[in-house]
């Protein structure tokens, strides 16, 4: 596992405003972006988290960087966008500081705290000069002393690229079937309960022209039955965003952070077939085993980095399913209980008629 963040901190991405250069001929949205650590505000763009994403997905070639919410052209100085823009940005800026190498790596912090512009553009070269980035980035790796096994190591591999496939087809088919249901809760399920009050209200009406005392309460009791299903169509079109745009929003992250894995895992395949060539090459008498054993402890190192990632993305993952099903369960529990206190009101209201 990777070595922890001995200083965890999170940090605030917040009051988006509209701001402009050039004379008003260029505008654009800025974030506040403020690190827990210092408290201190610096401004950034879109444009800066897209350069931070690109730096730490150049840099660190064993990481899962997951891709930020897609850029926008038309649209994106509306309020609706906007607040979408930061919410999602605030997810992927969670994500980064709870990783224990990007959190105190020097471009991220360069990206957290430094206000003034001309060291942020001297910061900024120094980040894409950067020479410990790529496949160098295994280099500043320190793994544990221990030699692998590298039949086990591809056993552990090979499982976590069965798990990956299975949870990515999963997260995937989960998206698909949620949104429908979100399209239903917000269109046919609303439309029906309703459909169902709207009839009771006919039947109320109906009734209405016969005046008797006897006959009043029953009439009051339907009509009430037709009101209390409109409203529980209308609780159906709010709930969406209780439960399901929760559970919506981490699966798509998730979807993000899964599209990452493959290309980290091509890497250390390339580090396995080498390492095998250089053994055979070695019992060929091609290589002295001193060399073989370079290049082992080099592929070692590859090793260590992506089973330490894996083991961070699991932990990750287990916190993260474990919250979002909670919340959703517990609004799911709450929506019928709603519809159920609502209906045993009307209920009751029989037992007078």
């Amino acid at each position: 596992m990777w070595e922890p963040n001995d200083s965890p901190y999170t940090c605030n991405v917040a009051s988006p405003k509209k701001e402009s250069k050039l004379k008003g001929l260029k505008s654009y949205i800025a974030y506040q972006v403020t690190p827990s650590f210092s408290n201190i505000q610096v401004t950034r763009r879109y444009k800066h988290f897209d350069w931070l994403r690109e730096r730490l997905e150049e840099k660190f070639s064993a990481l899962a960087v997951p891709p930020l919410p897609d850029k926008q052209v038309s649209g994106r100085f509306e309020e609706d966008f906007i607040q979408e823009r930061m919410r999602q940005l605030q997810e992927w800026m969670n994500r980064m500081v709870k990783h224990p190498i990007i959190s105190r790596s020097d471009v991220f912090i360069h990206f957290l705290t430094c206000t003034d512009e001309k060291m942020w553009k001297n910061g900024k070269r120094k980040a894409e000069k950067d020479e410990f980035q790529g496949g160098k980035f295994f280099l500043t790796v320190q793994p544990l002393p221990q030699p692998l096994h590298m039949d086990v190591v591809e056993t552990q591999v090979e499982k976590f690229g069965r798990f990956g496939k299975g949870m990515d087809d999963s997260v995937r088919q989960l998206l698909h079937v949620t949104q429908d249901n979100m399209r239903k809760h917000i269109g046919p399920f609303k439309r029906e309960f309703q459909k169902i009050g709207n009839t009771f209200t006919s039947l109320s009406l109906a009734f209405e022209i016969e005046e008797e005392s006897y006959s009043t309460p029953l009439t009051m009791a339907i009509k009430n039955t037709g009101e209390t299903y409109n409203q529980i169509g209308g609780l159906f079109e709010q709930q969406p965003k209780y439960d399901i745009v929760p559970l919506l929003e981490g699966l798509h992250e998730y979807k993000g952070l899964l599209s990452t894995f493959p290309d980290i895992l091509t890497v250390h395949k390339g580090a396995m077939i080498k390492v095998r060539e250089c053994q055979k090459s070695q019992e060929d008498g091609k290589i002295s085993e001193s060399d073989y054993q370079a290049v082992s402890s080099r592929a070692d190192v590859i090793s260590y980095a992506l089973l330490a990632e894996i083991n961070h993305f699991q932990h990750e993952r287990v916190t993260d399913f474990k919250l979002l099903m909670q919340n959703y369960l517990k609004e799911q529990i709450s929506f019928y209980q709603k519809i159920t206190s609502k209906l045993e009101d009307t209920l009751a209201m029989y037992e007078k008629a």
